[in-house]
């Protein structure tokens, strides 16, 4: 129950393979039942061999449906989900750091051994083999062996040669029975074969912290420019000179307009005119500059007591608490302001791609290493990536694979086929020989919807719609602050059950904050009624009752319905008798015997 208590009662569970077949006669087989009596948690077991008839072949996927029906009440409730069967008990997954591998730049790769529930495999004794090798071939691999970490890791840190022949990266892995061969990473392109690289070294980036980037070149470099973006802005546009060197450290601070991620570009351009570029995307914490807590006192009471709610925020904050029951939550949620709905519309003013490696990786982010710069091979894919747009007379590369739709395999950007490029020596070309660049901001058109500088019309039909409900369900608290500490005392209400309180501050300078708690409203004996939508005029109805009995001996109960009025309804007799002369009760009764922390239904 949504008040933390156990259901009792009997639960049917359905188990049978998916098939997946081409034939107009599909496959089928009988499922497997088992019934067994449930008392809030059950475990079920199934041989996969002998009751579903499936062997170790390859994976499959298999539904299982469970129907629980209360005892005290007769209702039932239903849920399906599929369980995939697995040949082996863990899993290796290799995850990259960037798509592409830089030649004359370090690489780094992890190979991860989780089981499948996702918790990593811990096995000091037993080692991986990992080979490696910048081939198509097997033969030429090297093989190495490494020891697991506690969080199931193995860092493996590559050196590329700068060969433009090694093109291909190529890894396989292998831990006791299982082994897996993983994709191939590729190289980055560059008509000179010249890259640059920016690695995080900040652990936890914060908004209002030091950011820290090593920014390392395969030749040596006199300046580099960078930038950092965010929600599709500029923010930090800067030169540093670095003297002929070839690594330098990078630091700037992170601010709230960078939040929630930073996209950063390095670049510099080579004596030839080309551009040599790279992007890393950085995810910030702390994206909300102002804050909410809530702290209630009791976090149990019972129906009606007394709660103390103590409220923080910034000074002159406007706040708004609300108190939701949980129940109407398993109904449906999506009613409340959420810090991923929060994120998500920060995310809309960003031009820039998402990264596709975040989510297996944010399991791992307490390693520095993890974090990651888009997949891009090119120059012109970094700035693509980043949300950016570059306009400038040198060559910034792209490739075409043959085949992709163009015939060309390496042009400059803004620079249609067939237009003359740079003759060697030569560092630029005439700008004016370059086509017009279409740049398209990141401000929404007129009428796209309630954003900055946009508005929706006035819709033609003005007339509002009226829905009746019945039976809403009430809503605690709706209360609305402005100082940066208030005291609330409120009564609970005559619910039993789970209340979510959650609030909001805004500020005109800091902006929004958001916070969540939950208050448990309990009492160890109630009563609960099962009453149907409607009655018709005349008909006999039956008023299940359950009575609950938490508390630690049993209990016998009088269950009284009263009928003062007389007026409203009649008790009626489940006899074949017929009374001329209907017999007047002010109320009926019935006792029963309550066990301890179980229930007991009656109806009247």
């Amino acid at each position: 129950y949504t008040y933390g208590k156990s259901v009792e009662g009997e639960a049917t569970v359905t188990v049978y393979p998916t098939y997946y077949s081409g034939l107009l006669q599909p496959i089928f087989q009988n499922p497997v039942r088992k019934v067994v009596p449930i008392n809030g948690k059950i475990a079920v077991e199934f041989d996969i061999a002998k009751d579903l008839k499936l062997g170790d072949e390859y994976e499959r996927s298999v539904q299982i449906d469970v129907a629980v029906e209360e005892a005290l009440t007769g209702r039932r409730q239903n849920t399906t989900f599929e369980v995939m069967l697995h040949r082996y008990k863990y899993k290796m997954e290799m995850i990259k750091t960037s798509e592409y591998f830089k030649p004359g730049l370090k690489c780094t790769v992890f190979v991860k051994l989780v089981y499948h529930d996702g918790s990593p495999v811990q096995d000091p004794n037993n080692a991986v083999t990992i080979r490696y090798g910048f081939t198509y071939d097997q033969n030429l691999y090297v093989e190495e062996r490494h020891k697991l970490s506690k969080d199931g890791l193995i860092e493996l840190n590559f050196y590329p040669p700068i060969d433009a022949n090694q093109t291909v990266l190529g890894i396989e892995a292998e831990y006791l029975d299982l082994k897996e061969w993983f994709s191939t990473v590729s190289s980055a392109l560059s008509p000179s074969n010249t890259f640059i690289q920016a690695v995080l070294v900040t652990q936890n980036p914060t908004v209002n912290q030091d950011i820290e980037l090593d920014v390392n070149c395969t030749e040596p470099m006199k300046y580099f420019n960078y930038q950092v973006i965010g929600r599709g802005d500029v923010v930090v546009a800067n030169t540093v000179q670095v003297y002929n060197k070839k690594t330098h450290r990078l630091r700037f601070l992170a601010t709230y307009a960078m939040a929630p991620t930073a996209h950063v570009v390095v670049y510099y351009m080579r004596e030839d005119g080309e551009v040599v570029a790279d992007a890393i995307d950085i995810e910030l914490d702390g994206t909300l500059q102002n804050f909410v807590n809530i702290n209630v006192k009791p976090t149990e009471t019972n129906p009606g007591g007394n709660v103390e709610m103590t409220v923080e925020a910034k000074p002159n904050s406007y706040v708004g608490l609300l108190g939701i029951d949980q129940s109407v939550l398993l109904l449906k949620s999506g009613n409340d302001i959420t810090k991923e709905i929060v994120a998500e519309e920060l995310k809309s003013y960003d031009k820039g791609s998402e990264a596709q490696f975040w989510p297996p990786m944010m399991n791992f982010r307490g390693k520095r290493s993890l974090y990651w710069w888009p997949g891009s091979a090119t120059a012109r894919q970094k700035y693509e990536n980043s949300g950016a747009v570059i306009l400038t007379n040198g060559l910034v590369h792209e490739y075409f694979p043959q085949g992709a739709g163009q015939g060309f395999g390496l042009i400059a950007q803004n620079r249609p086929p067939f237009r003359p490029i740079p003759a060697p020596g030569v560092p630029v070309v005439k700008p004016d020989l370059g086509p017009p660049v279409v740049y398209q901001p990141a401000t929404r058109p007129p009428l796209a919807g309630p954003y900055a500088f946009s508005r929706i019309p006035t819709p033609v039909w003005n007339k509002p719609r009226v829905f009746l409900m019945h039976d809403i369900a009430s809503t605690w608290l709706f209360t609305n602050l402005s100082s940066g500490f208030k005291r609330i005392d409120k009564l609970a209400p005559d619910t039993i059950t789970s209340w979510v309180i959650t609030g909001f501050s805004v500020d005109p300078l800091y902006g929004l904050g958001l916070s969540d708690h939950q208050e448990k409203v309990f009492r160890p004996f109630f009563i609960s009624l099962d009453l149907p939508y409607s009655v018709l005029r005349g008909e006999i109805v039956a008023i299940p009752i359950v009575v609950f009995n938490y508390m630690t001996k049993d209990v016998v109960a009088d269950v009284t319905l009263e009928n003062e009025q007389l007026e409203n309804f009649e008790f009626a007799e489940i006899s074949n008798d017929v009374n001329e002369q209907p017999k007047l009760e002010l109320y009926r009764r019935k006792r029963v015997t309550v066990k301890a922390n179980s229930g007991s239904s009656v109806s009247l």
